[in-house]
Order: C-alpha cells, then structure tokens, then sequence
C-alpha cells in the first residue's frame, strides 16, 4: 500500500493486553482518497507471546497538519496475530 511504519520507543509501556505504544503509519503514496505524507497514528497493545494485539486510539492528519479524524474506543477488541519475524 505504500507505508513507512513507525513505532514512538518512548510512549512503549506495560499496558492492556501487554506492551502498549503509539504507533504512526505515513502514506508514501496517495491512497483512498488520501493524500501522499498523510500520517495514521495508532494507540496499540500488543500481546507478543500471546499472539493478540489491539488498537484503542487513531488519528488521521493530512501532510500541512489539519486532523482529519480522531477518535477511540472505549472497549477494543482483541484479534489474533501472526507474526512473520521478530
């Protein structure tokens, strides 16, 4: 789809299901509408051994920093997860 993923090493804490970070996703082209340098941020936890992760927050802001959408949830699902490397 064209991304660069980043995760924010200082907001990595115990939390939730396990390890909880925000996670930001910029779009390297455009994509559904949106436009190229677009950034995703994404409150995550991850549960590594257990194979579950989920997402809580996210926020979409457009490359000159207008927030498109921004919003949470309360009671995230958890999903299974398959991890193809480290």
């Amino acid at each position: 789809m064209g991304r660069g993923v980043h995760v924010d090493k200082a907001s990595v804490k115990p939390g939730m299901i396990g390890r909880q970070f925000r996670q930001m996703q910029v779009l390297l082209r455009a994509h559904a509408g949106y436009l190229k340098g677009t950034m995703l941020y994404t409150g995550r936890a991850v549960d590594c051994a257990g194979s579950r992760a989920l997402a809580h927050r996210w926020r979409i802001v457009r490359p000159d920093g207008t927030v498109l959408l921004d919003w949470g949830v309360a009671r995230p699902s958890v999903s299974r997860v398959q991890w193809g490397g480290r």
